[in-house]
């Protein structure tokens, strides 16, 4: 009976893990598919105007028609991140997001039409965010914070243009 006992509430045990676990993950895929489909403010979004592809569980934005002299550090950083990240490489990620962290200094001075400065701003911030996380955070948690950030860029570029003044 004592056995019998105990496989039955290790069984149960298993379940509740499994039931939990479970709905952890179709949340945090809900909040993210849910997030890539509006702006930082609030605005619904497309994200397909970057070349998305899809590379192990990693999406990959191909931003190079929106190269300038001032884009190129946003772009260098965003593909050191991604080529780290889809390598497993934290440490390296963690690099390519104080990267990031400076070349987004660099477009903080950046002149845009006067109705579209608090988004933009709005952007940056949000994308320094996700950098900040991305260089403190377990591999998983950088993973789900470089989806965030290239939506991001992908609002900005939007937002500012296809090409900007050098």
């Amino acid at each position: 009976m004592k056995n019998m006992t105990s496989a039955l509430l290790i069984s149960l045990l298993a379940i509740a893990v499994g039931l939990f676990s479970g709905a952890c993950s179709s949340g945090a895929d809900q909040s993210s598919s849910q997030s890539s489909q509006t702006s930082s403010a609030g605005e619904a979004v497309d994200h397909d105007e970057g070349h998305m592809e899809h590379m192990g569980d990693l999406k990959h934005m191909d931003f190079s028609q929106h190269r300038t002299d001032r884009s190129a550090g946003l772009i260098d950083a965003y593909e050191k991140i991604y080529k780290s990240l889809d390598a497993d490489d934290k440490a390296a990620a963690a690099d390519g997001a104080k990267t990031m962290l400076a070349s987004i200094h660099g477009f903080e001075s950046l002149e845009v039409d006067s109705s579209k400065a608090k988004e933009s701003s709005e952007i940056i911030e949000s994308m320094k965010e996700h950098a900040e996380h991305i260089t403190k955070s377990e591999l998983s948690h950088q993973k789900e914070h470089f989806e965030e950030m290239a939506n991001d860029l992908n609002d900005l570029f939007k937002l500012i243009g296809q090409k900007n003044s050098n």
